[in-house]
């Protein structure tokens, strides 16, 4: 198979393939024939393609976008729509389109790549490890804080969407996973409103300090009918509080709310009544569940000298590191490498034999972990994900991998 970027004339065919491949209400050949052709985080020039005999066998999507990781703005590619013809399946084609695909996107500069796995363990293979991960509590709309006073906007014109933007903007590079949005992908977001609605609130002094998407989820069985936060973003707690007020105080329409937070955020302590609906889920004993943990995206190093250089560090921190990284699809990123960090500095070479601080060795997937804040160093170490002589030099190196943990809002 030989995989090469697509070309335009192609669509109509590509189209199909991915239609065998994600078949759904709705997605028919026309939707899929748009959303590849100029769908909102990349068109018809991100998609990568496997042919035989001169014709496409295999498609994916290698988004060109860029991620908020360690306080820098990095290049990614988002991987999605991966899809192999119902009459090729089970010959590798998927492994390899992905993993010559992954090369192309560190030669156009891409340093990161992430994706929505249809299986951790199949693409664990190709080098991605978990990146992300969301506490899921479905509550009544009691059980919200409804304590804060502070007045609410309905977003209803484009000085009020600009607001919502400028929010998440500045929340934006304090996180690790949340990617850059382009016009396309807010005006992507803003077309998705029909069937909700979006709250803003602002500081004291007047400035967008937060919003919150609702979904109205009339359309399940009267029982069940409910609503949803699809996205929450605030500056401050004030801001946080003062929008989960607001969702509070619809108790007398709705009687639920299913909404999803940061495992740092603490979600459960701020509920009067975190028990998930009795039945619904098992319990322990006299145990009660609370929430639902969701894992989403996957994340793996592209080029591991770009993605180490672009980290802000501590003034304070000096040392020599030697790191060895096992990568199955790219070599390159191997070394070993020499990492020295000095005066708030970080540069990497290859290892040069000298005296070293620590060695640490790992799989490009834990790597990834560590970049964005999903786990910490001495975690690693202690699951056997990485190694590292000497071990106790963990603490001295923790505050290289610094949190947030990561989150991803945009699914692509």
């Amino acid at each position: 198979m030989r995989c090469r970027p697509a070309r335009p004339d192609e669509l109509p065919e590509l189209a199909r393939l991915v239609q065998h491949s994600f078949p759904g209400p709705g997605r028919t050949f026309a939707y899929w024939h748009a959303q590849l052709a100029d769908g909102p985080y990349g068109g018809w020039e991100a998609l990568w393609v496997g042919e035989l005999d001169g014709r496409p066998v295999a498609v994916c999507q290698l988004l060109p976008l860029r991620q908020w990781v360690g306080g820098a703005l990095l290049p990614m590619a988002g991987v999605g729509t991966v899809t192999v013809a119902p009459t090729h399946r089970r010959r590798g084609l998927a492994y390899r389109l992905l993993a010559e695909g992954l090369t192309y996107a560190r030669e156009r500069g891409d340093v990161l790549s992430a994706l929505y796995p249809f299986s951790v363990r199949y693409y664990a293979k190709l080098g991605y490890a978990p990146a992300g991960e969301a506490w899921q509590a479905l509550v009544p709309l009691s059980a919200l804080p409804d304590a804060s006073e502070a007045p609410i906007e309905l977003v209803v014109d484009e000085a009020h969407r600009q607001a919502v933007q400028a929010v998440y903007e500045a929340a934006a590079p304090r996180a690790n996973g949340w990617l850059d949005r382009t016009p396309s992908v807010w005006a992507h977001w803003w077309a998705q409103e029909e069937g909700g609605a979006t709250l803003l609130v602002r500081d004291d002094a007047g400035h967008p300090a937060g919003y919150l998407r609702l979904r109205y989820r009339a359309d399940l069985p009267l029982p069940e009918r409910r609503l949803e936060v699809e996205e929450r973003v605030a500056l401050d707690p004030a801001a946080d509080a003062a929008l989960l007020a607001a969702v509070a105080r619809l108790s007398d329409q709705w009687p639920a709310v299913l909404l999803r937070a940061h495992p740092d955020e603490r979600l459960l302590d701020r509920l009067a009544e975190p028990r998930w609906p009795p039945g619904a889920l098992p319990g322990f004993g006299l145990w009660f569940p609370a929430a639902v943990v969701l894992r989403g995206p996957m994340s793996r190093v592209l080029h591991v000298p770009a993605a180490l250089e672009a980290r802000a560090v501590p003034p304070a921190l000096r040392l020599r590191l030697r790191l060895e990284v096992v990568d199955p699809v790219l070599p390159t990123n191997a070394g070993p490498w020499e990492v020295e960090i000095a005066d708030g500095q970080l540069a990497v070479g290859p290892a040069r034999g000298g005296r070293a601080a620590a060695t640490l060795r790992l799989p490009v997937g834990t790597l990834a972990r560590l970049l964005t804040g999903d786990l910490p160093l001495p975690d690693a170490v202690r699951l056997g994900l990485a190694a590292l002589d000497p071990p106790e030099a963990a603490r001295r190196l923790a505050p290289l991998f610094p949190g947030p943990r990561p989150w991803l809002w945009d699914r692509f």
